[in-house]
């Protein structure tokens, strides 16, 4: 069981702040691994301002990130899997109006392809500017997405007449 002294060593803090933790917060003093436990879950901690606590702080920050309890992955990884999720779900918003028109309008199903597909484009164009203000590969996303409007059998014209 560790004394006071070594929990307050041990968290780089004056022995009184450890007494006032123990005694009128109910810090445990069992071990040094059961007192960071409680340390992490109840003791309000502002930031350092002396140069000394914040080399403490990041050599800490850095032993903590260097036991791999923090995964990054690099931006361009986590923007093509946000694209690939966007494709997916453009394409579904692509294939929409042909898939549901006939239960939309039973007596008239061209009328409700047609307003489908105008709603449907304007969706898809509005992507496309989306795409192209991320970034400059979203012009090869646009002009994908441009050229399968075109093969669904309607063009941006048409979502711009609709607006």
């Amino acid at each position: 069981m560790p004394s006071r002294r070594e929990i307050a060593r041990d968290w780089g803090v004056a022995k009184s702040y450890v007494d006032k933790c123990v005694t009128q917060r109910g810090c445990p003093t069992s071990s040094l691994e059961e007192a960071r436990k409680w340390r992490e879950e109840n003791a309000r901690r502002r930031p350092p301002t002396d140069q000394k606590s914040i080399d403490r702080e990041i050599a800490d920050q850095r032993d903590h990130d260097s036991q791999g309890t923090t995964i990054l992955i690099p931006l361009t990884t986590a923007k093509n899997m946000a694209y690939r999720g966007y494709d997916a779900i453009l394409d579904l918003v692509d294939q929409l109006p042909k898939s549901v028109a006939a239960q939309c309008n039973p007596a008239d199903p061209q009328l409700a392809l047609t307003v489908l597909q105008s709603e449907c484009t304007c969706i898809l164009c509005k992507a496309c500017d989306v795409y192209a203000l991320v970034e400059s590969r979203a012009a090869y996303h646009q002009g994908d997405r441009c050229r399968m409007m075109a093969r669904g059998g309607y063009s941006l014209s048409d979502s711009q007449a609709a607006q």
